[in-house]
């Protein structure tokens, strides 16, 4: 991580995996270069169960009184080194990037509608997605860079993700 002065205070980055190395290394590759707000820690929860996993991260960062926010990663991914300072920069409680499924279709991983209790989960689709300019709101969607400030956390109960609940 590159830590550069900015507008931003400091916060977690939050990274989630299986084991006790990324699964890929572009994550790797990813993290070296990815810019951070000065003052900003790095967090990483191992284990079989991503809430766990993520939910260790959460107290973690509540752990730090300086940590502002939670930028939640899995192993996964890869991504360019502005795009948690982007995200930082549209000022929102909570926000994501928008990820593409890894394999075949590789359909954006946001849903305009999901009520699980009465099985409802309608994905977008890209040209839904290619109408938007700015970023929109969407009724579900992964963890992959979910930016998290701390008072959102500090409101909620713990835990705040389980495994099996919407």
């Amino acid at each position: 991580m590159k830590e550069v002065d900015t507008d931003f205070g400091p916060g977690c980055i939050g990274v989630i995996s299986g084991d006790d190395m990324a699964r890929f290394h572009h994550l790797v590759i990813s993290l070296d270069s990815l810019r951070v707000p000065r003052g900003s820690a790095y967090c990483h929860a191992t284990s079989c169960n991503p809430a766990r996993n993520t939910n260790n991260l959460v107290k973690m960062m509540l752990a730090m009184p300086e940590m502002q926010w939670l930028w939640i990663m899995g192993d996964d991914h890869c991504f360019d080194d502005d795009v948690l300072l982007k995200l930082l920069a549209r000022d929102k409680d909570c926000i994501m990037p928008l990820c593409a499924r890894r394999m075949f279709p590789f359909d954006p991983v946001v849903m305009k509608e999901f009520a699980p209790e009465v099985g409802i989960h309608d994905w977008f689709t890209w040209d839904e997605v290619e109408k938007f300019d700015e970023p929109f709101p969407v009724a579900a969607g992964g963890t992959a860079g979910l930016l998290v400030k701390r008072h959102v956390f500090e409101k909620m109960r713990s835990p705040w993700f389980e495994v099996g609940k919407w």
